[in-house]
This record gives structure tokens, sequence and C-alpha cells, in this order.
């Protein structure tokens, strides 16, 4: 059996196991454990009754996703015609995957970045290259454990249409 106390009277398994002659493992599931961290203890018994309390074993369930921050870095325009822009993402642990997307769902099918893993608690992400229009981009985390986040939207215009002067002669000027 398995108990979060020292042996005694937290049971935190619905079953026993036996294992067999010569064999040194066995798995037995718990029952369902909170979020947080967990000391756990196993209670073995042999056949001719002798009882022994192995343990701790520190065990921690993660259910948190993370809660990064994201915003343009590069170019620092909203609008620009830059078509590969850079977002920042600040608060996330290093090992976090970082991906881009143009949906607030941050479905695969509407990636506009290679998959990057975090190498600090900020790193920059940048976009394939992007066509003119207007967008939301969209970061998903997922860290180790792949408890993930959608975060943005950060809002971009690809501009590539040139600008031009609009020049009038006044002819009532001209000599």
């Amino acid at each position: 059996k398995i108990f979060t106390d020292v042996c005694s009277s937290n049971d935190v398994t619905d079953q026993e196991i036996t294992v067999a002659s010569g064999d040194s493992s066995g798995v037995i599931t718990t029952t369902t454990l909170s979020a947080g961290s967990h000391q756990l203890y196993v209670k073995a018994s042999d056949l001719s009754g002798n009882i022994s309390c192995v343990g701790p074993l520190t065990y921690q369930i993660d259910l948190q996703a993370p809660d990064p921050t994201v915003s343009l870095h590069s170019p620092a325009a909203p609008v620009n015609k830059e078509q590969q822009p850079q977002i920042k993402v600040d608060g996330i642990t290093v090992g976090d995957s970082l991906e881009v997307f143009t949906e607030a769902t941050c479905q695969s099918s509407n990636s506009v970045s290679s998959v990057i893993v975090a190498t600090g608690s900020s790193q920059n992400i940048q976009t394939i290259q992007l066509s003119e229009g207007s967008y939301g981009l969209y970061v998903l985390v997922s860290d180790p454990l792949n408890n993930s986040t959608c975060k943005g939207p950060v809002n971009y215009q690809v501009d590539l249409t040139p600008t031009y002067p609009n020049i009038a002669l006044d002819s009532n000027n001209l000599s």
C-alpha cells in the first residue's frame, strides 16, 4: 500500500499487490492526489508477516499552466513592412516550448513559427514570413509537463504598399 504519512493511516491506494517470488517490483496506482507536493511511503510485508515502511518519495503534481506576457519585440511599430516580426515572451521557465499562431485557439494549422524551447525567463520568437495584411498573433506556451496556455493577441500589420505623395500643380502660380 502507499501512504502520504509514515505508513499509518492516510492510505492513498485502493489496492494491494502481490509481487511474485524473485521479482523486486510491482505497480500500484494511487487514488487522485491534489496538485502540490506529496511525500509518499510504501508499506510492504513479506509472507512471514514482517512489515517495513519505505520512504519518503517526494512527488510533485503540477497542473498549473504557464502565465507569460507577450509583446511585439521587433520591429517596434505595429504597422511595418517587416514580414517576420519577433514576439517577446516574458515570465516563462527554462524548458517551456513556444510557438506563434494567428488565431486565439493556437491550433497547429494556424502556426506561423517554429517551436522553440525557452532558455531563460524571457525569449524572443520570430514568425515565418507573413504576407501583407493585419494579424492578431498568439503564443502557445507549454511547460515540460504539457500544461499549456495561449496568450495574445499581439496586433501586427504588414504594410508593403508604398506611399506616394499627392502632388498637385497650382496653375495660378505658374510663370
